[in-house]
């Protein structure tokens, strides 16, 4: 489904991609870059943050699927609890004026 929109995997994956790209050029090219940038003649290289950044994005999509998952069942489970005809009741009810007290008093229509 290509929709053409940034979203946030557009972010992390621009991320990832660009710390890959930066970590494949310091370990075959570390003579590019300052020596500012090194340390002991070394430049960081980021492989396994990019790959942690990866594998916690799909934990969490992992976790909000199956969080989707038991949300639907729930709803289906609790539908179920319904009645299944939404038919009159037997006993209407009515609203009486309000009592000397104050307050309202719902009756079962019939009663006094």
């Amino acid at each position: 489904m290509v929709t053409r929109h940034l979203n946030m995997f557009t972010l992390i994956s621009m991320g990832v991609g660009a710390a890959f790209v930066f970590s494949a050029a310091a370990m075959l090219m570390p003579g590019m870059f300052p020596p500012t940038m090194q340390h002991e003649g070394k430049v960081a290289i980021y492989f396994e943050s990019a790959a942690v950044i990866v594998v916690l994005v799909l934990l969490g999509q992992v976790l909000e699927l199956r969080a989707r998952s038991r949300t639907g069942s729930a709803i289906k489970a609790l539908l179920n609890l319904a009645p299944a005809t939404g038919g009159r009741s037997h006993r209407a009810a009515i609203m009486r004026s309000p009592r000397p007290g104050g307050g309202w008093r719902l009756a079962a229509r019939g009663s006094g």
